[in-house]
């Protein structure tokens, strides 16, 4: 496959901050110095981070991981990252392995998310659910996906799929509200390992011949899972990572991973949709365990915040260190060393965490220190300002039924809307899908169908309704 040498350049150093009027304000943040995310005296590995939304645009971030006790014992616990909250165990069942959490945003009645893991509870491992509520509760482990052998390899796409892998076969199951999923389908049956999913994409690891490739599988709401195709056949690939964002350069099917020639390893990445690889000439002679991530979020109509990041674990001064890059106006070039320590520090896990007007990034890593994994984080802040005296209030006073819903959503508002009133629709990750206008009608209903009427996946989306000076905005769940 050819690939222009120019591409990386053009595609990896976009970390833009777009903004459209005079009323948003920002700063070039920092990484700030290390900071402890667990103790010292246990072993703590696989961070990640809870986000989840509580009011109109706020969301919070709680971290949890995995600390193991010995070769037959993994319990997960959890720490709030807003106040940092106290150490606190979540699961734990001596002689048990609770490992490999994954979260769905989960709106159903007070609950903030859903937890996936995996448990060997009944002896082997299975995929199993908590729910977690706005009171700080967590439901017991239920089973949901599984069956003989070992279900292992998990991971989620938002309100759409669960993956694994069992005996070497990539399975797949859809989500349907509120708690089934559709029959498992067998993506690929042997060799398949560490799947990870895209827009309707999943790709993963299959080894032929001692070479760890990489494929991949397209959904199609009509017709189902495409055939497993061979993408990239050099060398020993692994850690594929989505960077989930929608906006040019990126799409939902950019993915990075990092390849081993036999002499060094190095960061890739590519875009499905184009097929085409962007070589960002990140080299190590160790794993460098690359996680990227890209956010874009609306703040208030047109603006949207978007920003790149990507992270990855490098020696330097004969240290293993973490290096990120700046973002917000840098680029995946432009990297810094945000651990700076004598200890080994590997494995980082990129986040975010924060509200939308104070955004949080998070760069979770592990840290050998005292015989033991510690887990260590730096922060980025992300001021973004809503001047005082600009003149949009936010009015909730609209009723969405039913809610969810599969084909029509009826939109009630309890005053009469100015005659330029407009209703936004956004996706789970602020892309705007529908737009049209509400007239002065108090009553209205949504199809379903994007600007271009086409139905919209199923998933979380935020409504915006602005009338004069007034914005009215509410969460509604698609489902299938």
């Amino acid at each position: 496959m050819y690939v222009n040498p120019l591409r990386p350049i053009i595609i990896i150093i976009s970390c833009f901050l777009f903004l459209g009027t005079s009323n948003i304000h920002s700063q070039t943040p920092e990484w700030s110095l290390p900071f402890s995310i667990t103790d010292s005296l246990t072993d703590n590995h696989n961070p990640h981070i809870a986000v989840y939304e509580q009011g109109n645009y706020s969301t919070g971030g709680i971290v949890f991981w995995e600390r193991e006790f010995n070769d037959s014992t993994t319990a997960v616990w959890m720490r709030n990252l807003s106040y940092m909250s106290p150490e606190e165990e979540v699961f734990y069942q001596e002689g048990i392995h609770f490992r490999n959490l994954h979260f769905f945003q989960y709106y159903d009645y007070d609950t903030l998310f859903a937890i996936f893991y995996e448990a060997n509870i009944n002896g082997n491992f299975d995929i199993y659910m908590s729910k977690y509520s706005e009171d700080g509760n967590i439901t017991d482990p239920q089973y949901v996906l599984g069956g003989e052998g070992d279900d292992v390899d998990m991971n989620v796409l938002q309100y759409e799929f669960v993956g694994w892998q069992v005996d070497g076969a990539i399975k797949v199951a859809g989500f349907v509200w509120p708690n089934s999923f559709t029959e498992a389908v067998t993506i690929d049956s042997l060799g398949c390992l560490n799947p990870s999913f895209g827009a309707n994409t999943i790709v993963y690891e299959k080894t032929i011949n001692d070479s760890s490739r990489i494929y991949y599988a397209m959904y199609d709401y009509s017709l189902g899972w495409s055939e497993a195709i061979e993408f990239f056949s050099t060398g020993h690939n692994t850690s594929l990572e989505f960077v989930g964002a929608n906006d040019p350069p990126f799409s939902y099917n950019t993915f990075f991973w990092e390849n081993y020639n036999g002499t060094e390893w190095r960061i890739y990445g590519a875009d499905l949709n184009d097929l085409e690889i962007m070589d960002t000439e990140i080299v190590s002679d160790e794993p460098l365990f690359p996680d990227p991530i890209f956010i874009d979020l609306p703040v208030t109509e047109p603006q949207y915040v978007l920003i790149s990041y990507l992270t990855f674990s490098k020696e330097e001064n004969g240290a293993r260190e973490i290096f990120a890059n700046n973002g917000w106006g840098g680029n995946l070039l432009d990297y810094h060393n945000i651990s700076n320590h004598d200890a080994i520090d590997t494995r980082p896990y990129i986040e975010v965490g924060g509200s939308h007007y104070k955004i949080y990034i998070y760069d979770i890593w592990e840290r050998y220190i005292n015989g033991h994994w510690q887990l260590m984080a730096s922060r980025l802040d992300l001021p973004v300002s809503v001047d005082e005296n600009a003149p949009l209030n936010n009015a909730n006073n609209l009723g969405l039924y039913p809610n969810p819903f599969s084909e029509q959503l009826n939109i009630q508002f309890s005053t009469l809307l100015d005659s330029d009133a407009r209703v936004t629709i956004y996706n789970s990750s602020g892309i705007m899908v529908r737009s049209f206008n509400a007239g002065n009608n108090k009553h209205l209903a949504w199809d379903r169908n994007d600007d271009k009427g086409n139905p919209v996946p199923p998933g979380i989306y935020l409504l915006e309704i602005t009338s004069g000076n007034v914005r009215s905005t509410g969460k509604v769940i698609v489902t299938n």
